[in-house]
């Protein structure tokens, strides 16, 4: 199973409104796309949409009972790289989903996660900016 996440916040970064997309594929196949709100106001940032578009596809295969290798890719360098662990998370409300991240991520058989650049994660990113921010 591979998961595409993608996140934005406007009309302002931050303050805006801070949406997430995502899109699961098994193979080839397309299996599911999410998308959605996370926050708006002070507490809404770009990062916090990437975060909870990684936290939503992994909330939703949770349900599923998927459990098995999970690939997981984004144009997110912070989170990807948070993830990974190459990068140290200083900010407490990103330690928040990243502790939150890692306790899903226990539940799979394996997983592994990766950079790719946006215009490869164009259907995660499209998804992430159906909310109107107006």
């Amino acid at each position: 199973m591979k998961i595409f996440f993608d996140g934005s916040c406007g009309p302002t970064n931050p303050g805006g409104k801070a949406c997430f997309g995502f899109v699961l594929f098994e193979g080839q196949n397309e299996v599911y796309r999410g998308r959605g709100l996370e926050c708006q106001g002070p507490s809404a940032t770009n990062n916090v949409a990437e975060y909870a578009g990684l936290k939503r596809a992994l909330i939703y295969l949770q349900t599923t009972g998927y459990k098995g290798p999970l690939q997981i890719v984004g144009d997110s360098n912070l989170v990807i790289s948070q993830v990974n662990g190459e990068w140290k998370c200083k900010k407490p409300h990103l330690q928040t989903y990243l502790k939150e991240v890692h306790t899903l991520l226990d539940e799979f058989e394996s997983w592994d996660a990766w950079w790719i650049p946006r215009e490869e994660n164009y259907i995660a990113d499209e998804l992430s900016k159906v909310t109107p921010f107006d």
